[in-house]
């Protein structure tokens, strides 16, 4: 997991991630429609954990 205390590391660690995914992919193949089939279900799991963390906070 990142570490949450340095902003400005991570700051530069997701673009460098991302590249390296998005090259990873092609390299193995991917079309650019599987990539962003790739990102959409990225973008799902994303949505679904903070739609559950939302459910655990108390009601205002």
């Amino acid at each position: 997991m990142l570490d949450r205390t340095n902003s400005s590391q991570d700051a530069r660690r997701v673009p460098v991630f991302t590249r390296t995914l998005f090259r990873h992919l092609q390299d193995q193949g991917y079309t650019r429609e599987q990539i962003i089939g790739v990102s959409a279900e990225l973008l799902g799991l994303l949505s679904t954990d903070l739609k559950a963390k939302e459910e655990l906070l108390p009601a205002e």
